[in-house]
């Protein structure tokens, strides 16, 4: 009953931020005050999971005005299967430090009421969450909301093909006309909820896949050769690219006839093919970054290119107040095999997994993470690549430019140094 009282105060008064002071007196609740606030802080839980293997800790002013400008809008996606992420109204990214992290809130409030486990979200995007356990009535009274959820998400990924041509489109005709870094920063807001709002509808696809029964054929990591616009922190528009190359978009993948009625169906088996739709469409928007760095005027690039003053500084999981989780990321094997090589040498150790540093990877005799998701770019790539990798989160520092073993997904340290 408190909780509904709040929530409606919070809709009248449109979200403005402010403390509220109400009364019971014994038959209901009264609404005493409500004083606006400008400045409140939050207890949401924040990741940098997700958004550090994409972009840099300290990305662009265009990224960055981007992300706030857009953190609002994006979850609209999600209220086309559960209508109470409008009334939560939590944005897709939220601020510590005046950097933008993941907001976890906006999933986890999700999975809470789905009665389905936090393990479950953070093993596929990395890092980890608050424990929320497995609730087995609310997930049959939710049977439902899954339903639409996979009808709404599977149909939404036959129409990112359009809509990347309509972008495309768009982003010719700004080019033809001389425009500016403001209306070119204006364009990439939306094309920014565009984005995160077809990863979305693709990450529900993957997890209600059902397994890859019907086949994993390969993905665009299966040919990486001449792709100037796939390069380390690709995703940040203001990264340095080669020169101008004309990159048309890529047609949307051809599925045999009974792949097509499986997704139209519902089907469970899917995972591989939507493994492919997804890194089919990266590669495409990767081809629109490539664009657009090379739209910016000269005269603004100083500015919108410019890194953000204020840099992502917290790795992992935390609390919007500043305190830390107490949740231990997990770690998993990506791809399993037995190589000995020094750690930070032949053996590469990176923080995030990068899917624009695969010709390191490629050059490596395996990959250590201490952070990813099973199902990230990242952990596809090394798949695609058949290269020996893991996710680690506790690897000894210490052991940096020592020689180590690693082996199906465990890494050891090669005794007598």
């Amino acid at each position: 009953m408190l909780w509904d009282f709040l929530q409606g105060v919070l809709r009248v008064f449109h979200y403005v931020p402010g403390d509220v002071e109400w009364a019971w007196d014994g038959r209901q609740l009264w609404l005493l005050q409500y004083r606006p606030i400008s400045d409140y802080g939050w207890r949401r839980h924040l990741t940098a999971a997700n958004i550090a293997e994409i972009l840099p800790p300290q990305p662009s002013r265009l990224v960055e005005y981007a992300q706030r400008r857009a953190a609002g809008s994006i979850p609209a996606i999600m209220a086309r299967w559960d209508s109470r992420v409008l009334q939560d109204n939590e944005p897709f990214t939220a601020l510590f430090g005046a950097a933008s992290y993941i907001n976890n809130d906006l999933f986890l409030a999700r999975l809470a009421d789905w009665g389905v486990a936090s393990s479950s979200y953070a093993d596929e995007v990395g890092g980890a969450a608050p424990h929320l356990p497995w609730r087995p009535l609310r997930l049959l009274r939710s049977l439902p909301v899954f339903l639409r959820m996979q009808r709404v998400a599977r149909g939404h990924l036959l129409t990112l093909e359009k809509q990347l041509h309509r972008f495309d489109r768009e982003l010719h005709a700004l080019t033809a006309q001389g425009a500016d870094g403001q209306q070119l920063a204006d364009w990439f807001t939306r094309f920014y909820v565009f984005v995160v709002q077809g990863n979305l509808c693709i990450a529900t696809s993957l997890a209600s896949s059902g397994g890859d029964l019907l086949g994993r054929p390969p993905t665009a990591y299966d040919d990486l050769e001449h792709c100037p616009h796939r390069l380390p922190w690709e995703t940040d528009p203001a990264t340095p690219r080669p020169a101008a190359a004309d990159l048309p978009l890529q047609a949307f993948p051809t599925w045999p006839g009974i792949i097509r009625v499986a997704h139209r169906a519902g089907l469970p088996g899917m995972r591989g093919y939507y493994l492919q739709v997804r890194e089919w469409y990266r590669d495409n928007l990767m081809r629109l970054f490539f664009r657009l760095h090379h739209a910016m005027p000269s005269a603004d690039r100083a500015d919108w290119f410019a890194s953000h003053p204020d840099i992502r500084s917290r790795a992992g999981s935390f609390w919007q107040d500043g305190r830390e989780g107490t949740e231990q990321a997990t770690g998993f094997m990506i791809y399993p095999g037995q190589v000995q090589g020094i750690l930070g040498d032949d053996i590469l150790l990176e923080d995030t997994l990068d899917p624009g540093r695969h010709a390191h990877y490629q050059n490596a005799r395996a990959v250590i993470a201490r952070m990813g998701g099973r199902l990230s770019h990242g952990s596809t790539l090394l798949r695609e690549l058949r290269k020996p990798s893991a996710v680690l989160p506790n690897v000894d520092m210490a052991w940096v430019g020592k020689e180590v073993r690693y082996r199906d997904g465990e890494l050891l340290l090669v005794e007598g140094q």
